[in-house]
């Protein structure tokens, strides 16, 4: 079974523990996910985080607001949400 060096944690891992990312050589993430879903939480928790999502909620609902994402029925000619 093929190994990989997480670079996060320095530890020797299973490929199948990493994430899929096609940039890299084995298509693998260089963080294992471990490491990934610890950083993620601690980064959601914080203040950077919190401001980054609330960013995101205030764009999503403008553009809701904004009718972006409201589709047309092609074979009516109605919209329909």
């Amino acid at each position: 079974m093929a190994k990989k060096i997480c670079t996060k944690c320095a530890k020797v891992k299973d490929l199948e523990e990493f994430g899929p990312d096609t940039r890299y050589t084995y298509k693998r993430k260089s963080w294992c996910n471990q490491c990934v879903s610890e950083y993620q939480r601690e980064y959601t928790s914080s203040e950077k985080g919190k401001a980054a999502r609330a960013r995101a909620q205030r764009a999503y609902m403008q553009r809701l607001r904004d009718g972006e994402f409201v589709k047309k029925d092609s074979s009516r000619g109605n919209e329909s949400e």
